[in-house]
């Protein structure tokens, strides 16, 4: 500026003025939110000028709208055009207020989220990528086929399942089978659909090429969420309608009710037990005695609907049968120990021989009591099965007197000795069935359990 001559310094000053005068229009029109006028621009220039900025703005500045032929060098990648949308007369054109026709630049897809039944894949129409997208420029590059071709995805299901899973309630168990029947059906259902879903989500398709696909594949990530929480639903509800339902019947909890061979059982601690032939005792297994009692095996015994132990308190509280103890007590001691025959022994002194034991009061080489005392002894020890107690002490009175009387009639027996040996045997039967009852019940109560522990009637 400082070396040129008047004439052309002030034309250069002139051209500068104009410069800023255009750029300031050009900043006051993108302020309105409109394009600038090219002709009002360049208007002050001269006429060459003017002529290449017209056409270069008309050559560079023409947006691909699908109507005007376009070169197909201007679409690849590194092009020296620019997509710019142009009006009439060359003006830059709103591009707020421009309308392409989008059946044209962006062809209505529709994606179905219903399945065919043939099992197709659903497709969507691709939208032609412009130059201005990174996307679609690798795209036009790696496969320029796919400007007219259309991008495949796999088809997503409904993301509501045709059956809503319920929780287990305990009134499931009243059509437990049916309940079973539909769940299992609706659970194999939605297998099926997780593998589509697994196919959408693991296709490989870029999204960014598909209308709208981002945006589907997102809710197909949210539509699997929805099927695998129902999934666990129906697993867990045909789990507790194996497990919690017995039959056609709910057990209930709260009244120690639980499942036993498909009956409604009694819940005693860790075990369920049949209510009908067993009960529960301080969170053990029992057994029923009777109608209402319980009583514990282990310790207790059930005889006539009546609880008890093994051990016998009172012939009364224990009718027979009675049962033998594991080591009962036993007698060796014949005649001489039983008060009731010494009493006999010492009230008929005067009958008996000088120097002649309680055993034999005849004092005979041959009449000895003893045997007859050791079994008569072990009689009463025996444990009395079918007899009233009554019955089962005079059967054994009776047997000692026989064999007594026995033993009198033997044929080393001296006949001066019969007389008194058949009167000695007289009263110690008559002493024994008369005022033996007392040892008859202690020998029952030391040598006999009640009933075996455990054991019913």
């Amino acid at each position: 500026m400082k070396k040129c001559g008047k004439k052309k310094c002030a034309a250069a000053r002139n051209r500068q003025k104009q410069l800023k005068a255009a750029l300031k229009r050009a900043g006051e029109s993108c302020k309105k939110g409109s394009a600038p006028d090219i002709s009002a621009l360049t208007k002050g220039l001269d006429k060459d000028t003017q002529g290449r900025l017209s056409r270069l703005a008309d050559s560079q500045s023409k947006l691909f709208d699908g109507t005007t032929k376009r070169e197909t060098k201007d679409l690849v990648p590194g092009a020296s055009s620019l997509g710019v949308a142009v009006g009439n007369g060359s003006q830059v054109a709103d591009l707020k207020a421009w309308d392409p026709d989008l059946n044209q630049t962006c062809p209505p897809t529709e994606f179905s989220l219903q399945s065919k039944a043939s099992g197709e894949m659903a497709s969507f129409k691709a939208i032609t990528p412009t130059q201005s997208s990174p996307e679609s420029k690798a795209a036009v590059a790696a496969a320029p086929a796919q400007n007219s071709a259309a991008a495949q995805a796999p088809a997503i299901p409904p993301c509501k399942p045709a059956g809503t899973c319920k929780p287990f309630v305990k009134s499931f168990c009243a059509d437990k089978a049916q309940r079973l029947e539909t769940a299992q059906a609706e659970r194999q259902k939605i297998l099926v659909v997780q593998k589509q879903l697994a196919l959408a989500l693991n296709s490989g398709v870029d999204c960014h090429l598909i209308s709208g696909g981002c945006d589907l594949l997102a809710r197909a990530k949210a539509c699997k969420k929805n099927y695998d929480a129902q999934l666990a639903c129906y697993n867990k509800l045909i789990a507790d309608l194996n497990t919690k339902c017995c039959g056609t019947t709910f057990p209930d909890p709260a009244k120690k009710q639980c499942c036993l061979n498909g009956k409604i059982g009694l819940q005693c601690g860790r075990e369920c037990i049949d209510p009908e032939i067993r009960c529960c005792k301080n969170g053990k297994p029992g057994q029923i005695c009777g109608t209402k009692l319980c009583f514990d095996p282990v310790t207790e015994c059930c005889k006539a609907g009546k609880k008890r132990t093994d051990k016998i308190t009172a012939i009364s509280a224990c009718p027979p049968p009675r049962y033998k103890k594991v080591t009962p007590n036993t007698r060796d001691y014949g005649c001489y120990k039983n008060g009731i025959i010494k009493r006999a022994w010492d009230r008929y002194q005067y009958l008996r021989r000088k120097g002649a034991p309680i055993d034999n009061p005849t004092g005979g080489g041959y009449t000895s009591f003893f045997g007859a005392c050791y079994q008569h002894d072990g009689n009463y020890d025996a444990c009395n099965k079918v007899q009233t107690d009554n019955a089962y002490k005079a059967a054994a009175d009776q047997a000692f007197l026989v064999r007594m009387k026995t033993v009198c009639n033997g044929r080393d027996v001296l006949a001066t000795e019969r007389i008194p040996c058949h009167t000695w045997a007289q009263h110690y039967y008559d002493a024994v069935s008369e005022n033996g009852a007392s040892y008859y019940q202690s020998a029952q109560l030391e040598n006999c359990k009640c009933c075996p522990l455990g054991a019913l009637p």
